[in-house]
């Protein structure tokens, strides 16, 4: 085999060789990155549509009208919780929203509980429960509770702070890893001016039982 041969074979073979390469490299992708995950709360915008024209402070913070399709899971949790009898189940009332207290991606349900065996002069009674595996859980009660409640965007012990009125004034309950503490227990806040947040059970409270939209157990 002559010389001119032998260096058209080997161009032959390195052009060969290159198309492979680049053939394989074209295919070749690079690995997807792990998506970016966000928050719910910062991806779905909260309607404020019906939220009612009030006179509560509550800086600027976003007002959440209570739910208002009845919630059965929810109600019969409501009863077990403080045994209320059936007879007076009729005149209980409740609020309730969701709101991603732990952002975890799965909401926590906040209601709002006013009657007989739930309410006081301090004001009604306030139940957390979770939703585990599709199913409602309770997580903790607290009394002495009037509408609305801030959960606050400020985070200690990776859930949201609690911000109650108490005593003409507001109060914030922080979570201490087990749960948050009573309303007597809260650190007093001097303004509502810098809170951010969801005000949850924002209702007229009086217009919802005069007007026949207030939700009802049993």
């Amino acid at each position: 085999m002559n010389a001119r041969k032998v260096s058209l074979m080997l161009l032959t073979i390195t052009a060969a060789a290159v198309l492979a390469a680049c053939g394989e490299q074209a295919e070749y992708e690079e690995p997807m990155s792990n998506p970016e995950v966000t928050h719910p709360d910062e991806s779905a915008a909260v309607s404020t549509e019906n939220a009612p024209t009030l006179d509560y402070d509550i800086g600027v913070a976003v007002p959440m009208p209570s739910e208002t399709a009845k919630n059965e899971e929810l109600e019969k949790l409501i009863i077990d919780e403080w045994s209320i009898p059936e007879e007076t189940q009729a005149d209980t009332r409740y609020y309730y929203n969701y709101v991603d207290l732990n952002a975890d991606g799965t909401d926590e349900v906040l209601a709002l509980v006013v009657g007989d065996y739930t309410s006081g002069s301090g004001g009604s009674s306030m139940l957390i429960a979770s939703q585990k595996d599709g199913k409602l859980t309770a997580m903790q009660s607290l009394s002495g509770i009037q509408a609305p409640v801030i959960a606050g965007d400020t985070m200690e012990g990776e859930w949201m702070d609690l911000i109650v009125a108490s005593g003409g004034g507001w109060v914030t309950l922080n979570y201490d890893g087990k749960g948050y503490p009573t309303v007597s227990d809260g650190t007093a806040l001097s303004s509502l001016e810098n809170v951010s947040g969801y005000a949850v059970f924002y209702n007229d409270l009086a217009a919802d039982v005069d007007g026949g939209s207030a939700l009802h157990l049993g």
